[in-house]
């Protein structure tokens, strides 16, 4: 593609095939996302539809390295014939031109103005042609976009030197018909392999895994055996220094974990037996035994890289305005171009003088610029947040997350470490405190609730077959296949007549049997070692900060004094959490919510951002815009400076490609600047966007997974 108009067209003659229910193309990326209706239309059909409209497709495998690397090597086979072509057809056409006028035997003149237009024809035909073959199709499908404008410059040059040479002048402009091509290939090339490291960043994630596993066999036998084969329930060996291949937990061993591609994590975290590791994390210094949990496809790696992927499938709302500007400029320079030679020829009678302004024209209004200005920007963000653990959604979550101005903090696994331990047990009379722990573990068994698997670990091991209903906000509910129920949770949900809440600033769980309230299990969970410090600096940078909880107003208010949060929520149902987000966005709050639990779905819904913190449910993942795989709340911070980054990025970009368009277009016009000067000056300008963008691969982020201080943003 050669721009944002050509990533248009494409969307729009995907779109017309039956079948497809939706189309996006990434200009930045070279990605087409679609969704289609596979019982009337193949994904292969697709391929043939993209080349038909003069592009080459391929869908994204390991396969689809050969066609990329093949696109690239003929792009700079076309600059090497353009460039030295057009070096060549240069000296002939300036002995011509030093003369000031027809030198004393025109045909010697003749002679070396052919000379100059046989060496252009390899740049005509040859380096030009796939932008007068896009041009020609661009006209068919209506959809007219750079390649008609740069296809229109370079042939008009070319054709009126022909018709001047032909009627017996020497005054011909061949080079500059070169020269135009020359000039956009080259920034091609350059903004190309721009694209392509920053394309390979985001890449590098699908990477991490190791392709070979080393499978335990039944007979203990170790056999190297292709990742994408491993099952469910295999065990496989991870040696000091390799990366993990799938996701699982331990089943012996010991060791120190590297997370920092997956996560941004710079400290080792250590697991042992049945701790849970990821694919892509790198084995530091002990061999490990691991039974495979999710396979190729399934793994949080292949999660990452398919948020990555949908984040650049979708285009920012700032990204969609700049592509139906660039789309409309085309036809607006068109007019222009024509108007100008008109004019000129009007006054001048001049053709060549007039035609040079018109090609000037064309070439310098290329919205190139424009076209790149956001999905460059968001290109390199996926891959810088990607590399920190933090995934967006789409690019319209990265300019809402820039504008937050409040943040809605759920306590639980958020704002404390999400590892609770049982504190204490109240047994009601006649009851002991192993008999509340044992029917607690029951319900809880199938449960990921912090306080659930507290719970579990604190009970005596017991075997019970039922069902497990959860009642979000509420608490659990057990069944036996005996006809026996067992409640946790809420005071009033466990049962009608509950004995009292204790006085403690912990969270307490109270547990029935057969609507028979049997006792209430004292949990504590103690705030985020960095979370004080977070939250300090979230609201020195003027951020509202409140804390909205399920929990007893004891347990909410001795946290949030701990944390030096002020403003509390607290027994809430998931329900009442979403309304309180609707009525801080009913204030004018631009309002992010943090959470990581089941009940915070609606919440996470019902706000503008919504943060799902590491480990989430799949609930919370599923309602969030904003995915933290690292790390704590501190990930909040860095997600913010990465969208405000990108958002000021994307504004830069935006102002110089239209300070650029409203400067170059008349200056072309008043005949300032020649039909060469606005190739180059096109290339540089849409050069300039693409460094810019790059800046955000090396910023320095705010935000910490250390015990640093934060720095200032």
């Amino acid at each position: 593609m050669s721009c944002a108009s050509c990533a248009s067209r494409i969307e729009r003659v995907v779109r017309m095939a039956p079948g497809v229910i939706d189309a996006n193309v990434n200009y930045a990326a070279a990605t087409l996302g679609v969704r289609l209706d596979t019982s009337v239309i193949a994904p292969s059909r697709v391929e043939e539809i993209v080349h038909d409209a003069g592009y080459e497709a391929a869908i994204i495998d390991d396969a689809s390295k050969e066609p990329e690397d093949r696109g690239r090597g003929v792009l700079r086979t076309r600059l090497a014939v353009a460039a030295f072509f057009t070096i060549a057809s240069m000296l002939p056409e300036m002995i011509a031109h030093l003369a000031g006028k027809e030198p004393s035997d025109p045909h010697v003149a003749c002679c070396i103005a052919l000379i100059a237009g046989i060496l252009t024809v390899p740049v005509v035909s040859f380096s030009a042609w796939p932008f007068i073959v896009r041009a020609l199709r661009s006209i068919r499908d209506r959809a007219p976009g750079m390649d008609l404008l740069i296809a229109t410059g370079a042939v008009t040059t070319f054709g009126y030197s022909v018709v001047v040479l032909a009627t017996g002048s020497s005054l011909v402009y061949f080079s500059t018909a070169g020269a135009i091509v020359a000039f956009l290939l080259l920034g091609r090339v350059i903004e190309d392999s721009a694209r392509r490291r920053s394309v390979a960043a985001v890449r590098l994630l699908h990477a991490l895994a190791p392709n070979v596993t080393h499978l335990i066999g039944e007979d203990t036998q170790e056999i190297d055996v292709a990742t994408s084969s491993v099952p469910v329930g295999a065990k496989i060996r991870i040696r000091p220094g390799e990366r993990i291949p799938l996701d699982g937990r331990v089943a012996f061993g010991s060791s120190n974990l590297d997370r920092s591609l997956l996560t941004g994590e710079s400290t080792p975290v250590a697991v042992g037996a049945n701790d849970v590791v990821e694919a892509g994390t790198l084995n530091l210094d002990g061999a490990l035994v691991v039974e495979v949990v999710h396979t190729v496809g399934n793994r949080s790696l292949d999660e990452v890289a398919r948020s990555v992927d949908l984040l650049l499938s979708h285009r920012a709302p700032m990204q969609a305005l700049a592509d139906r500007v660039a789309g409309k400029l085309t036809v607006v320079v068109l007019v222009v171009a024509s108007a100008t030679a008109l004019a000129t020829w009007i006054v001048s009678h001049d053709v060549a003088t007039a035609l040079a302004r018109a090609v000037a024209v064309t070439v310098i209004a290329c919205p190139c610029a424009l076209g790149l200005a956001t999905p460059m920007a968001v290109l390199v963000a996926a891959g810088r947040s990607a590399r920190r653990g933090i995934l967006f959604r789409d690019g319209a979550s990265i300019e809402r997350t820039a504008d937050v101005t409040a943040l809605l903090f759920d306590k639980t696994g958020t704002l404390t470490v999400g590892h609770p331990t049982v504190r204490g047990v109240i047994a009601a009379s006649g009851h002991t405190r192993d008999e509340v722990l044992a029917c607690a573990a029951m319900a809880e068994a199938s449960s990921e609730h912090p306080v659930a698997r507290a719970i579990v670990h604190a009970a005596p091991k017991v075997e019970a077959n039922g069902s497990t209903r959860a009642i979000a906000g509420h608490g659990v509910e057990w069944i036996g296949d005996d006809g026996h129920c067992i409640r946790v949770g809420r005071r009033t949900f466990v049962a009608s007549s509950a004995g009292p809440e204790p006085v403690t600033p912990h969270t307490v769980a109270h547990v029935s049997r057969d609507g028979e309230w049997i006792g209430v299990i004292v949990v504590d969970d103690p705030p985020r070692s960095e979370a004080r410090r977070v939250v300090a600096e979230m609201r020195r940078r003027g951020l509202r900060i409140a804390m909205i909880t399920g929990d007893r107003r004891e347990v909410a208010d001795d946290v949030a004094g701990r944390l030096g949060i002020t403003e509390v929520v607290a027994d809430c149902d998931p329900a009442e959490k979403a309304r309180t987000v609707e009525r801080w966005r009913q204030d004018g709050e631009v309002v992010g919510f943090a959470g990581d639990g089941l009940n915070d779905g609606p919440a996470l819904a019902a706000a503008d951002v919504g943060f799902a913190i590491d480990r989430a449910t799949d609930v919370a993942q599923a309602a969030a815009s904003v995915v933290l795989r690292g790390g704590g709340i501190e990930q909040i911070l860095v997600a913010v400076d990465i969208a405000r980054a990108t958002r000021r990025i994307m504004r830069q970009n935006l102002a110089w490609a239209l300070v650029y368009n409203s400067l170059a277009i008349p200056g072309a016009v008043a005949g300032f600047i020649p039909p060469s000067v606005a190739a180059f000056a096109m290339a540089a300008s849409s050069l300039s966007v693409v460094a810019n963008s790059l800046r955000l691969a090396s910023r320095r982020l705010t935000g910490n997974t250390g015990s640093a201080a934060l720095p200032s943003p």
